[in-house]
């Protein structure tokens, strides 16, 4: 006689964030990622830094600040809405490699599968999508009736406190934001002044500039931004650094 019932596993504890547990992990992404950078203070708390504002120096010398992806998925072990963030490349570049891929595309339509095996140094992920299908009324109506705003993160805020500021689902083709292929100027975006202050910036900070454009999946060229929402976080990048030289020269 068994003591338990076969094939028994013990039950994930619900959490808020989803966390890559051994075996698989499968989810759906449901809305845009937001891009930057993680370290850890010394109560072993996250600092998030926008991807532009990569710091010079880590808090603990010894362990250098990561790229980190966090975005609303919906976890199907746990059956929740919940924040995944992502700072393993193994996992990032696969991503990433599906979103170039004609018969991919970008990861809403689909379901994504991790793969994770062994420990510490020695851990292993394998990315695998899953055919296509749209995404259920239950989880439509369980990410409506969490309230969650990614941008918090950046400020160590409460991303599921409700401040008016809710980061958006994606569930069909016309809420998809415009990323890629896009290569017409926007005049709220892209002038010819703010075209100056980004010469005006130091090397290394166009090349970030460059690296989030190859990020978004778009060619960078210092003329011919893209249009839309990721232009005009550029544009607002480029003018808080122009701003940062402007006053540093005059103080």
């Amino acid at each position: 006689m068994n003591f338990l019932p076969k094939n028994y596993e013990a039950p994930r504890g619900s959490s808020s964030y989803m966390k890559m547990q051994q075996g698989e992990n499968r989810f759906r992404i449901l809305s845009q990622p937001i891009l930057g950078w993680e370290d850890w203070d010394v109560n072993r708390q996250p600092v998030r830094y926008r991807f532009d504002e990569k710091p010079a120096k880590s808090i603990d010398p010894g362990k250098p600040a990561k790229h980190f992806w966090s975005m609303i998925v919906w976890n199907y072990a746990v059956e929740q809405i919940q924040i995944l963030t992502i700072t393993q490349s193994t996992i990032q570049k696969p991503i990433q490699n599906l979103c170039l891929d004609s018969d991919w595309g970008a990861p809403y339509f689909y379901d994504i599968k991790v793969m994770m095996s062994g420990e510490s140094k020695e851990t292993k992920y394998q990315v695998n999508p899953v055919p296509h299908k749209p995404v259920t009324d239950a989880i439509k109506k369980a990410f409506y009736d969490r309230w969650i705003e990614l941008d918090a993160l950046f400020d160590c805020a409460d991303p599921f406190a409700n401040t008016g500021n809710r980061t958006a689902g994606i569930f069909t083709r016309d809420e998809t934001p415009v990323v890629e292929d896009e290569f017409a100027l926007s005049d709220k975006a892209f002038t010819s002044e703010l075209y100056e202050k980004l010469k005006m910036c130091s090397p290394e900070y166009q090349e970030t500039i460059k690296s989030a454009c190859e990020k978004y999946g778009f060619k960078f060229d210092l003329s011919n931004l893209p249009k839309g929402e990721i232009a005009d976080k550029l544009a607002a990048a480029i003018e808080r650094n122009a701003s940062k030289l402007l006053k540093a020269v005059s103080e």
